[in-house]
């Protein structure tokens, strides 16, 4: 009778384990379907910083090309020792117009 008892418990007690396996499995799946999205949110994330630093870069061209416009009009209005003068305006008060 304690060879059936020590069974019973024995088999409790795999019954119990293949519980919390169970429940650990279900746990383990639920934490890599969240890293699965938060790496997705991530890869969105790295792409949209990409485009982002583009446009950045284009429009620190433009501003460029813009500046240097601003330069060859001051030029033509006011002469080439004004150009010093805007030069500094535009430096100064990030991108003014003033000749």
């Amino acid at each position: 009778m304690d060879e059936a008892a020590d069974s019973s418990a024995l088999l409790r007690r795999v019954e119990e384990l293949q519980l919390e396996k169970d429940e650990k499995q279900n746990a383990l799946e639920v934490l890599i379907r969240r890293v699965e999205g938060l790496q997705y949110e991530m890869d969105e994330k790295v792409d949209l910083v990409e485009v982002l630093t583009h446009r950045v870069e284009e429009l620190q061209r433009e501003r460029d090309e813009l500046r240097k416009d601003i330069e060859q009009l001051c030029m033509q209005q006011a002469g080439p020792g004004y150009v010093s003068v805007a030069t500094r305006m535009l430096s100064q008060s990030h991108f003014g117009t003033r000749c």
